[in-house]
């Protein structure tokens, strides 16, 4: 046998090009492995492949039924998340965590003087990396204490909250823009623009943030390892406190708060038992 291995040898790219145009024609040869191979290549732009003086051509049957998997994915993917959505949902509820946050909140509230008057313009959440997508993030809890918002996701690359969870740095500002004052202002294209540009927004998008000009992002980690961030926002500039300076003591606070808060040890435990249920995918290259 030592003459196959010196063939083998001597021979490897000529051996294994043949292996490779057998595999693709076994692969023609049999349906599922041939839709396979071309939902590949569509997907890629790739319309025709010629092979010496085979010529294989994807027409727009098969463009239309890639277009048709993609949707039944997007459809599956919606459907999953709400039902993950119910799972989260009472699994917060049966262990407490909302609790937590809110005894959390309240302690941050309390702690800042913030009195009823101003507890009315004032929203505050937490945001942990998606179930479904790395670059996404999940919103665990409504808003507090206005309601709604828990299970909506959001782009880490989106506003305050994705480059908080990128860089790691906390961040607290009383004015989206220097124009804006308590909401008693006309919205402009220029306004819009500048936010869109600064915080990666659509117009729509930054019209919502500019009706809530005070917000303050704090990461909730130990030891290196970031499982959330406390998000709070206010319609009042800095916050309807009197001194610009104050909007950095209510970051200070908040720190202080989630570092003496059992959160992050809640997080972890959830993140820790829904581990299994859902691997976080990522898509990289072109679209």
């Amino acid at each position: 046998m030592e003459w196959l291995g010196n063939f083998v040898a001597n021979n490897a790219w000529p051996i294994l090009v043949l292996i490779i145009f057998l595999s693709f024609l076994i692969c023609f040869c049999l349906p599922i492995f041939r839709f396979r191979i071309k939902t590949m290549f569509v997907s890629l732009g790739i319309t025709k492949l010629k092979f010496s003086d085979t010529e294989i051509e994807f027409g727009r049957q098969d463009t239309a039924a890639i277009e048709l998997i993609f949707d039944d994915a997007i459809e599956s993917i919606g459907t999953f998340r709400k039902r993950l959505s119910i799972k989260l949902d009472k699994y917060i509820k049966k262990n407490g965590i909302d609790i937590e946050f809110w005894e959390l909140t309240n302690r941050i509230l309390d702690d800042l003087d913030f009195g009823e008057q101003f507890r009315s313009d004032i929203r505050c959440t937490i945001h942990i990396q998606d179930y479904i997508f790395f670059d996404r993030l999940f919103q665990l809890f409504d808003y507090f204490p206005s309601g709604d918002g828990f299970g909506r996701d959001f782009s880490t690359r989106m506003g305050i909250i994705g480059r908080v969870w990128r860089s790691g740095v906390a961040s607290a500002n009383g004015r989206l823009l220097d124009e804006l004052q308590n909401g008693d202002y006309s919205p402009s294209k220029a306004h819009r623009e500048k936010i869109c540009l600064e915080w990666g927004l659509t117009a729509l998008e930054a019209e919502r943030f500019m009706s809530r000009p005070s917000y303050c992002c704090v990461p909730i980690e130990k030891s290196g390892r970031r499982v959330g961030l406390f998000f709070m926002d206010c319609r009042k500039v800095n916050f309807g406190l009197c001194e610009e300076g104050q909007v950095e003591l209510i970051k200070e606070t908040i720190e202080k708060h989630i570092s003496e808060s059992s959160i992050f040890d809640f997080i972890v435990k959830m993140e820790d038992d829904f581990e299994a249920l859902c691997p976080r995918v990522t898509f990289d290259g072109k679209k």
